[in-house]
């Protein structure tokens, strides 16, 4: 997107009262929000895979289509960023209706309280009436309430933005009655500004398996995820400062010396003193909070997952599938390489999951990827009788034209070759994952073992892993054959 050269004054002298010179495109937006609210956000996310706060505030103010999730720091300013969002569409879009609904009423209240915070100062004349506790009406028709934890206070709203604060707080059934809330206005509707409906969740994670690692998983198409953590949004390290003395340089490795966020160094280096090291690295750092029977513990997406670039040329493609109806069938395509010292490795470029799908139309998705597959391994159970189809399920994927391996296995013998990969006893992972493998990443965090020590089939999580569970066997595990002699 193209830059402005405007300065923040030069631009606020060509502007004329609240409404006139609305924001239009990303770099006016950042000297509006500097010139109104004395708001400085970076403009560029530091850590791999993560954004600017600024991102979040242009998909949202630029109707960007779909719903959003914001999953950031503590004290990265979700809450706040969420009252600004909402300041911006009530001075811009005439008409619009926003609802503000927290993990607990104290929540919504707090999103609110920074809303009354920007209004009141900058914007008073422009307000309808004087607000309430839980209600705030512009001269041109915009509005926002509060909601409270509950079916009633959710159900029967019909407005375009709705934004949920600390959705990893929300009860299930909230969040399920919440998705039917909001509804699209065009441009004849409201003041000529069309307006699109979006749900927009904000938290931390604070647990595995909660509703905002369930919200993350299930993104996809619909909803756009922005992410940043505490290195993403802290202040920029002054060169006085000595990187080795520093307490925080174990996580940041001069990561700060590319920062231009608004959160204190001081105030970081207090709060990592604070808190433990589980809690630092998902309240802050954003990593993803373990199970404590996490089948692969070192599973690290800023480690194992990486953009295939298509540079390397490997010596062979495979693919690993699970074949499923009612629970899903798994497709996984594989790049096999070597690494600096001749040992092979595994680049997970792909995936496609489906449910409820016959094999062939799996099969004709599958071919509509144009990825090349020498071989596919699939579970020794494709070698029974599908009782519709008379045939083998491997016969159906050799009748395609697949060339289709299977070997019998325990399970553990394939969970420990795939963690020997991600975590070799020499040198670096020989298992990497391209970030649009969603499913397979996820699986990857969630993937646990029960009481009794077993991996859970949870009907979820297991399908991905079977499929790699089945392609590094299949093609890492040595061939043991048989020499007859004769004396």
């Amino acid at each position: 997107m193209r830059k402005t050269r405007l300065s923040v004054e030069k631009w606020g002298e060509k502007t004329d009262g609240a409404l006139e010179g609305a924001p239009r495109d990303r770099g006016t937006l950042w000297i509006w929000l500097q010139w109104k609210l004395q708001l400085r956000l970076p403009r560029e996310g530091v850590c791999r895979g993560h954004v600017s706060p600024l991102d979040y505030l242009c998909a949202s103010f630029f109707e960007h289509p779909g719903d959003r999730a914001v999953w950031a720091c503590r004290g990265g300013g979700k809450t706040m960023l969420g009252a600004v969002a909402t300041l911006l569409d009530l001075l811009f879009k005439p008409g619009v209706q926003i609802r503000i609904l927290g993990g607990s009423l104290e929540q919504s209240e707090k999103m609110y309280a920074y809303l009354r915070q920007l209004i009141e100062p900058n914007f008073e004349h422009l307000l309808a009436a004087s607000p309430t506790r839980r209600r705030m009406e512009l001269t041109n028709g915009s509005r926002v309430e509060i909601l409270a934890q509950s079916d009633r206070s959710v159900r029967g709203q019909r407005v375009q933005k709705l934004r949920c604060d600390e959705v990893e707080l929300f009860d299930p059934d909230v969040w399920s009655a919440a998705q039917l809330v909001t509804r699209s206005v065009g441009e004849e509707g409201r003041g000529g500004v069309a307006m699109r409906e979006a749900i927009e969740a904000f938290s931390t994670m604070h647990k595995p398996g909660g509703l905002m690692q369930e919200i993350l998983e299930s993104s996809g198409s619909r909803r756009k995820v922005f992410s940043w953590c505490v290195w993403d949004v802290i202040e920029k390290c002054p060169e006085a400062r000595v990187c080795g003395e520093c307490p925080l340089w174990g996580d940041c490795r001069g990561k700060a010396r590319k920062a231009e966020g608004f959160m204190k160094i001081d105030d970081v280096i207090a709060m990592q003193g604070r808190v433990g090291q589980a809690t630092w690295e998902h309240e802050m750092l954003c990593m993803p909070p373990r199970w404590k029977d996490a089948v692969f513990a070192g599973f690290r997406v800023e480690k194992h997952v990486r953009r295939w670039e298509g540079a390397r040329v490997p010596e062979m493609q495979i693919a690993g599938v699970d074949f499923g109806f009612a629970g899903a069938f798994v497709c996984l395509w594989i790049a096999v390489l070597r690494d600096e010292r001749g040992r092979p490795m595994l680049w997970v470029l792909d995936e496609l999951v489906a449910r409820q799908l016959s094999l062939e139309k799996n099969i004709r998705a599958m071919r509509q990827r144009n990825r090349a597959i020498d071989v596919v391994y699939c579970d020794v159970a494709g070698r029974q009788t599908n009782s519709h189809s008379g045939k083998t399920d491997v016969k159906v994927l050799q009748e395609a034209g697949f060339a289709v391996r299977t070997r019998a296995m325990a399970i553990d013998e394939g969970l420990r070759q795939i963690d020997d990969l991600l975590e070799p006893a020499i040198g670096e992972p020989r298992l990497l994952i391209d970030p649009a493998c969603v499913h397979l990443i996820a699986a990857m965090q969630a993937y646990r073992r029960d009481s009794a020590g077993k991996p859970i089939k949870d009907g979820t999580h297991d399908h991905p892993i079977d499929a790699l569970r089945y392609a590094v066997v299949n093609q890492l595990a040595p061939r043991v054959g048989v020499e007859v002699k004769h004396y």
